[in-house]
């Protein structure tokens, strides 16, 4: 009986048996329901697939040809998997001793003896498992994994094959395993089903075991004894799970109506060959190159579970905005990449069992790769997000792109020129203030609101009607003011010293925005890119101006910084904030800046003098600020002596003038505040009696001269554009509806209206309860809200009622002229009769 067989194993065969004991431990490890499962979600995503794609192909819709590259890329996919699995397999072959040279299997009383030119191997019967003939290939299985193959080449026939398949069978069917005796002696270098190691958990429960260990690593936790098998399978699982965390995430935030972003798909993928890099850059640093895709499958493992915790810990921060500072809150973007790097390079230390020395050299690796580039370049990962809204992009042109519209573009010069044209000139004998106000951020409302307030306050407590320019950066005003630039405030300074008395005026400017560490004022008024307004172009601006005795208040982070270029002996500044120091309330639902509140709403309404309310409103912002736990602004002043007796004079007269009646003080009856005037404050009454003023100006602006002269050029009896006293009429017209509507709507008034009304609704008994809930942190949040509500509603109102007014004017001037014609005809025709009564004799 044949006993000893010899043969030659191609690379190829060895290959295909691989592939062939790889199918067989997958029969043996999934049950026959988790194939069937398995197949038939398959086969619904195929489908699912196919009718997505015929839908929009047969549809004709826009998707058709991303739903095409979908199909192709699943096919792609599944292509490359299947020639990856092949190559791997094809190198493992390669590699093996097994495919070198001539090999001899002897059958002995005791086991087998395997030889080659290379060397002999030993396994005892008791350490063969079973035996299965494929493709009249005989493997021998000394585990669920390791086998001998023997090809059907080694045999001469069939016959003979079956009788050494079954001397093998007798001989292992007998066998005892001995007492003390190793149980094989494994040839090397033995075939190993996939890419794993004999005993380790591979597929789904490999893919388990890996996202707990994920959440191990991310805890900083030591590796478990055991590791299951790594593997490109296992990576790019692992990767497409923390690619689609995200986007569940965002499925529930946004709902079913959301659509797919490609473009978030370069930022969904930045950090993928980041991994890459840093997982060969560590196995190279440990020299041990082999273990690239072990470090990587971890890395991945660490990603996903780093990014599930993250969109935990996003949320919960969320809820509790209230509670949490804004720096923690601020710091939560950039903890995911450090955390993933630091738990990477713990784990890979652990891994490679490396020593001090290169530990240090592993974290900054793993920092430099994984934690700074996801922390400094945006990349914006959003694939599910809201469907396009056309009221919307609407808001947004609105908001960002109203300066760079066609008539607002052409519209600026001449809103610059109307303010300035309107400025009158100082009066002899009498200390005149001019105030310029600036709000130089364009994407926060708070600096418009503040401007606007501090202008009406100086208009009522300093007489700075018609000596007054307003330079605001913001979308909602670009109709109405000039915009904000270092030229605009340039040409404004100079109009001013042209036209005041500069031995006995004095200019009050107020600059709000944001400042930098560098000292520069903020003038943003995106996409426009203007001139840096730093402390030196300031000093510049105001000495070619011409002008002597200036205030100048700065309310910015690190305004203080421009005291020492502004300050003279004719020169009083203000700052916000010490030069190396933050100011605060720029909140866009705010009305004023910490600052701007204490120092202006507060302390200026007084006291007349400059200085006197700086020194009560440094109490008050470091009281706030403290409160609610911000470090000190601590604001300051200069004061030169040239100018201080001046101001002192200034102040007395305005103190002296306030006690004088005037006609509209007298009209306005004697109110109590306390508790009333409290919740008043609450509510944005300036902004609404602007926003009725304005309202009131465009519904006049329909009715104006040049309007009326359009539909009937005859209205004014023949006068109109050309006639020389065509400017007097409309420049009549103009005091008329500015007066007519800043009278109709005056914060004085409107205040006195709201305060009778809630002293008639709103019992004192109940004030009390209420200022409660408006102090609590939701109470402030209604009050923001319904002042934004109270802003825009005249305008929306406005909105939808100005084209039926315009569209009932035409109505009216059309009956107006067909009345007319009728009238001039009924007239010719009466003077016809009357000229033919004459003529008879």
């Amino acid at each position: 009986m044949l006993t000893t067989v010899a043969y030659e194993l191609d690379a190829d065969h060895y290959a295909t048996l691989l592939k062939r004991n790889q199918q067989r431990l997958m029969r043996q490890r999934s049950s026959w329901t988790r194939r069937v499962v398995y197949q038939a979600t398959l086969i619904m995503v195929f489908v699912a697939v196919g009718l997505l794609v015929s839908e929009a192909w047969l549809g004709g819709g826009e998707g058709k040809w991303p739903a095409l590259a979908l199909l192709v890329g699943i096919v792609v996919l599944g292509v490359q998997q299947a020639r990856l699995q092949e190559s791997m397999l094809r190198r493992i072959a390669e590699g093996s001793c097994l495919v070198r040279g001539r090999r001899v299997l002897e059958i002995k009383d005791d086991g087998l003896r395997w030889a080659s030119d290379e060397g002999a191997s030993f396994v005892a019967w008791p350490a063969i498992r079973s035996l299965e003939t494929a493709n009249d290939d005989l493997l021998i299985y000394l585990d669920d994994v390791s086998f001998i193959p023997v090809p059907a080449s080694a045999f001469a026939s069939h016959a003979e094959q079956a009788d050494f398949v079954a001397l093998l069978r007798q001989r292992i069917g007998g066998a005892a395993v001995p007492t003390g005796t190793p149980a094989a002696t494994v040839p090397r270098d033995l075939p190993v089903a996939g890419v794993g190691s004999a005993g380790r958990p591979s597929g789904w429960r490999a893919f388990l075991q890996y996202l707990r260990l994920g959440l191990r690593l991310a805890a900083f936790l030591p590796l478990p004894s055991r590791l299951p098998s790594a593997s490109w399978s296992q990576f790019i699982a692992l990767t497409a799970l923390g690619i689609v965390l995200p986007v569940v995430e965002a499925l529930l935030r946004v709902g079913p109506d959301g659509v797919f972003s490609e473009e978030g798909l370069p930022g969904a993928l930045f950090h993928v060959p980041m991994m890459l890099f840093a997982a060969w850059g560590v196995a190279c640093l440990a020299r041990r190159q082999r273990q690239t895709l072990a470090l990587l499958t971890l890395l991945a493992a660490v990603q996903v579970a780093v990014e599930a915790l993250y969109l935990l810990l996003f949320h919960a921060v969320g809820a509790a905005t209230d509670f949490l500072p804004r720096e923690w809150r601020q710091a939560i973007d950039y903890l995911p990449p450090w955390w993933v790097a630091l738990a990477f390079a713990g784990a890979a230390i652990r891994f490679l069992g490396l020593p001090a020395g290169r530990s240090l050299a592993v974290v900054a690796v793993a920092g430099l790769l994984l934690g700074l580039p996801a922390s400094v370049v945006y990349h914006d990962r959003s694939l599910w997000i809201e469907a396009h809204d056309e009221e919307a992009s609407g808001d947004f042109e609105r908001k960002h792109l109203s300066l760079v519209a066609e008539d607002a573009f052409y519209l600026q010069p001449r809103l610059l020129e109307r303010e300035l044209a309107a400025l009158k000139p100082g009066r002899p004998g009498v200390t005149d203030l001019y105030f310029v106000g600036a709000a130089g951020y364009s994407r926060q409302d708070v600096f418009m609101r503040e401007v606007r307030s501090v202008a009406e306050l100086f208009r009522e407590r300093f007489a700075t009607e018609g000596r007054s320019v307003l330079l605001i950066n913001n979308p909602k005003s670009v109709a109405e003011s000039p915009i904000a630039s270092a030229t605009s405030l340039g040409l404004t300074l100079r109009r001013i010293g042209a036209i005041m008395d500069r031995d006995e005026d004095i200019l009050f400017l107020f600059l709000t925005s944001h400042g930098s560490k560098d000292h520069k004022f903020a003038l943003d008024f995106w996409p426009m890119r203007f001139n840096a307004l730093d402390p030196r172009r300031l000093r510049e601006l105001l000495d070619e101006a011409g002008i002597k005795r200036r205030v100048v208040v700065i309310s910015a982070c690190y305004s203080g910084g421009f005291i020492d270029a502004l300050k003279d002996d004719n020169t009083l500044v203000i700052a916000a904030a010490a030069p190396d120091r933050n100011s605060f309330g720029c909140s866009n639902e705010a009305d004023f800046t910490y600052f701007g509140k204490a120092y202006f709403d507060e302390a200026l309404r007084q006291t007349y003098s400059f200085v006197e309310a700086f020194e009560k409103a440094r109490p008050i912002i470091a009281a706030r600020e403290t409160r609610e736990d911000f470090p000190e602004s601590d604001p300051r002043l200069y004061l030169g002596e040239a100018i201080r007796q001046p101001l002192a004079a200034f102040a007395l007269a305005r103190q002296v003038a306030s006690t004088q009646p005037t006609a509209a003080n007298a009209r306005l009856p004697a109110v109590a505040g306390g508790k009333y005037d409290e919740l008043l404050s609450l509510f944005a009454v300036p902004d609404q009696a602007r926003q009725l003023g304005r309202h009131c100006l465009h519904e006049m602006s329909l009715v104006a001269p040049g309007q009326l002269v359009k539909s009937q050029p005859d209205y004014f009896g023949g006068l109109g554009p050309d006639s020389p006293y065509w400017v007097e009429l409309v420049a009549a017209y103009q005091r008329y509806a500015e007066g007519l509507c800043s009278a109709a709507n005056s914060e004085t008034a409107l205040r006195e209206v709201y305060r009778d009304l809630w002293r008639e609704k709103l019992a004192e008994r109940d004030m009390d309860a209420a200022l409660k809930l408006f102090r609590t942190p939701a109470g402030r949040r209604w009050v923001a809200a319904q002042n934004e509500v109270a802003r825009e509603a005249p305008e929306r109102i406005g909105e939808t009622r100005t084209p039926l007014l315009a569209q009932a004017l035409r109505r009216l001037q059309a009956e107006q002229a067909r009345i007319l014609e009728s009238y001039r005809r009924e007239a010719e025709r009466r003077g016809a009769q009357a000229a033919a009564g004459q003529a008879r004799p």
